[in-house]
């Protein structure tokens, strides 16, 4: 898989006004954004999302609405004069004060005004091809996040079908009958009824430097987003369970019945998150958060969190940016809107698609999402899509999904495949790293040349390709005019892998010790040979298969790793590596460099994992441990506490175990022992002493680590 292809040399435009929003520099319960905890697909509760959100919108960017409009929503600001022939005719004025002018007690009251003023004016634009339409009386289908935006940006074919009723009947009224499904969402409008705090007119001019498009200009002052059983409404939270087969209004869900509130760049940052994993394939998210008579621009992709500055559209000067705004939706195209051209429906292209029946909801109801697609590949590769294995339910990151497929066509050298259960894998991947292909595949040209045995521990790549043409011109420019360093650039990559089998499927003890023992001495022999640093050991990247009867441990996705002599600085906000296996120093924000001796303890800890009793016991919590506090819960069964007694089937694993733990231990005493022997020759004025890192003074290496896991287990 190539990288993406590098742009003409170009200075980016430094954007002197672009700026952050600051928190306070604090662990919260879940310690990073929302792609960094693999678990967290498990919990959808208000207080389980808000932490990890709270981390992606943590650095999101402020950009001049002008800028918005330019590079964003791709139409520019207005000219003088735009827009005149709407915003004269009496009709925008009865519509505009409708909204604007009364007194409005609930919010619920701002959403028929304004949806019929927008859908007006879409008319008068000559805009067909998107329209609005309230929603709020229901949670959106296809999630059990129990999120209700209040007004969403739909297709009018997807309202004109019975029993929805058309967009007249769903702006006053909302989808009643048969609720939106986040893959139907174009963006969501969130309501506020509450004006921007301080915000009574526009902002004064902002000075603009920046780097103009080809297509607007840029003005200097501002111009006033397995096949499950399906359901029509997701399984409510337990405190308030629906009678059976009924729909529940969803009025209470974030509103104020709740027992907390959260701020509304969260609440915004939920749906982003939910049209990022339950939408379909989708790059990045537009929308908006209007706030009275004042709104603000949202955009969300893989790389970063941007609103706008906030346009007062009740003024008449800004009227012209309203339509603006609108243009711009109505103008937007399939990959502009986010969606990459690349899945073929299960259905012909002009046969209607019915909704999903009604029943119960089942929490992998996710997993059959794109089951039955077509995927149509280079080189003569057609895949048809089956049940997720995983997926990534994040914003900020690659948001990677690996799906089963099989084979219905493939390359004559591969006909072998044909049939074949095969599994695809996706996502969003910086453009400064070393792909995933590439690395496996120098690992296998390696073991080729000097140790074959090693090939049945490394996975199979059958095909890989890149999809510069994927990355949407909003993208392109953010990256041209934004600071240099302040955007990662990134691109859609896909592979094609052999199936591998989970090593939690190994109840056998003697397998389950073997496979383990082989994955650890081939990380060993990807480290001391190949020359790769894998970064990522957890309990789903150990898989295996079986060869002629015999179990075969593979150490999987290389999506994280390095060659040792890559000097390439990270891009990533996001940590290396999987929280509750990850070694108790890179547990802090600013991590140290990644060294082999940090997988080493993450080996141990899915040992633990895998032979343990683990529910009811400590270890259950760690995933819900803020950073600071799974360093000291780690610590504490390293040093002193140790780890939950082993299940009836794996007792023989103690051994390893204990062994194990002791080496990390010691390594914990003699670092302890440098930092008194440093404090002393400090204040004794003595030169500074030597420790090495990589084993924590020699107390963790591989020849010991492997000494441990000799020792015979038995079943």
């Amino acid at each position: 898989m190539q990288g993406l292809t590098a742009d003409p040399p170009r200075t980016p435009a430094r954007l002197p006004h672009l700026t952050e929003a600051r928190v306070p520099n604090k662990s919260t319960p879940l310690g990073k954004g929302s792609s960094d905890n693999s678990e967290y697909a498990v919990s959808s509760g208000q207080d389980d999302y808000a932490p990890f959100l709270a981390h992606d919108v943590a650095n999101e960017v402020i950009m001049p609405i002008q800028n918005f409009l330019t590079w964003i929503l791709r139409v520019g600001p207005p000219k003088p004069g735009d827009y005149s022939h709407i915003t004269a005719r009496p009709d925008f004025l009865t519509h505009i004060d409708r909204y604007t002018k009364l007194k409005f007690t609930y919010e619920t009251q701002l959403y028929d005004p304004f949806v019929s003023f927008a859908n007006w004016c879409l008319g008068e634009l000559g805009a067909g091809s998107v329209c609005f339409c309230r929603n709020d009386p229901q949670y959106i289908l296809d999630s059990d996040a129990l999120r209700k935006p209040d007004v969403v940006n739909v297709k009018p074919t997807d309202v004109s079908r019975e029993p929805r009723g058309g967009v007249d009947n769903l702006s006053k009224e909302g989808p009643k009958s048969s609720p939106f499904y986040w893959r139907e969402l174009l963006a969501f409008w969130e309501f506020k009824l509450q004006a921007l705090p301080g915000l009574k007119k526009e902002p004064k001019a902002i000075a603009s430097s920046f780097k103009s498009t080809p297509k607007a200009t840029v003005v200097s002052e501002p111009q006033r987003r397995s096949v499950r059983t399906r359901a029509t409404q997701p399984a409510p939270e337990p405190q308030s369970t629906p009678t059976p087969g009924t729909l529940k209004p969803a009025s209470d869900a974030l509103e104020g019945k709740q027992p907390k509130k959260i701020p509304p760049k969260l609440q915004c940052a939920s749906y982003a998150l939910e049209l990022m994993s339950n939408g379909g394939l989708r790059s990045h998210i537009i929308s908006v958060l209007v706030s009275r008579n004042d709104i603000e621009l949202l955009y969300y992709d893989r790389s970063m969190v941007i609103k706008s500055t906030p346009v007062h559209f009740a003024d008449a000067n800004n009227y012209p940016t309203f339509l603006s705004i609108l243009s711009g939706f109505s103008k937007l195209d399939r990959r502009e809107w986010g969606y990459p051209n690349l899945l073929m429906p299960p259905v012909a292209p002009n046969t209607p698609q019915k909704l999903p029946v009604t029943g119960p909801l089942d929490r992998d109801f996710w997993r059959d999402m794109y089951n039955g697609y077509i995927l149509k590949l280079n080189n003569g590769w057609v895949l048809t899509l089956g049940d997720i294995v995983f997926r990534a339910h994040g914003i900020i990151g690659r948001g990677t999904v690996v799906i089963r497929a099989t084979v219905t066509e493939c390359p004559p050298s591969r006909a072998d495949l044909m049939g074949a259960i095969v599994v695809v894998k996706w996502g969003w991947v910086p453009t400064t790293r070393a792909n995933e292909a590439e690395i496996v595949k120098s690992a296998r040209d390696c073991a080729q040349q000097g140790n074959e045995d090693m090939l049945r521990h490394l996975p199979e790549i059958f095909h890989e390709q890149s999809f510069e043409e994927f990355t949407p011109a909003c993208q392109r420019d953010l990256l041209r005019h934004l600071p240099p360093g302040k955007y990662v650039e990134r691109v859609f990559r896909l592979i094609v892998l052999a199936e591998l089998r989970p090593i939690t499927d190994l109840n056998d003890a003697n397998k389950l010790a073997k496979a383990f023992k082989e994955i650890f001495d081939c990380y060993r022999w990807l480290h001391e040979t190949a020359k790769i640093i894998h970064r990522d050991v957890s309990i789903t990247n150990l898989m295996y298969h079986e060869i002629g009867g015999e179990v075969y441990g593979v150490l999987n996705d290389f999506d994280l790793a390095l060659f040792l002599n890559d000097k390439t600085p990270s891009t990533s906000k996001q940590r290396t590596g999987t929280k509750p296996y990850m070694a108790i120093d890179l547990l802090v924000d600013s991590p140290p460099s990644h060294l082999y001796r940090h997988d080493l303890e993450s080996f141990l800890y899915v040992l633990v994992f895998l032979t343990c009793k683990i529910e009811g016991s400590d270890l259950a919590k760690w995933r819900d441990l803020s950073m600071d506090q799974l360093q000291d819960a780690k610590t504490s069964a390293i040093a002193k506490k140790g780890f939950p007694p082993n299940k009836d089937h794996f007792q023989d694993f103690d051994l390893w175990i204990l062994d194990l733990k002791a080496l990390f231990r010691a390594g914990i005493h003699n670092r302890a022992s440098h930092d008194d022997a440093v404090a002393k020759a400090k204040k004794r004025g003595g030169s500074s002493l030597e420790f090495v890192e990589e084993t924590l003074g020699g107390a963790v290496d591989f020849r010991k680590f492997e000494a441990v896991l000799k020792q015979p287990i038995m079943s």
